[in-house]
């Protein structure tokens, strides 16, 4: 599965590093491949989610 990082998404991850959060995009890609949990109930958007550190998921 290819996946494509919007605009949005790409300015997202540059706002996060100016609040000390920096997330990579391999680690996005790792969550979308194999999340730990995923949200079905607003199909056709589907969330996934895993945990990054013990403050966040």
């Amino acid at each position: 599965m290819e996946i494509i990082f919007t605009k949005h998404a790409n300015e997202k991850f540059k706002i996060l590093e100016k609040h000390q959060f920096k997330i990579k995009k391999s680690e996005v890609i790792e969550t979308v491949r194999n999340p730990e949990r995923a949200d079905l109930s607003k199909v056709p958007l589907i969330i996934v989610q895993r945990k990054i550190n013990k403050a966040h998921f």
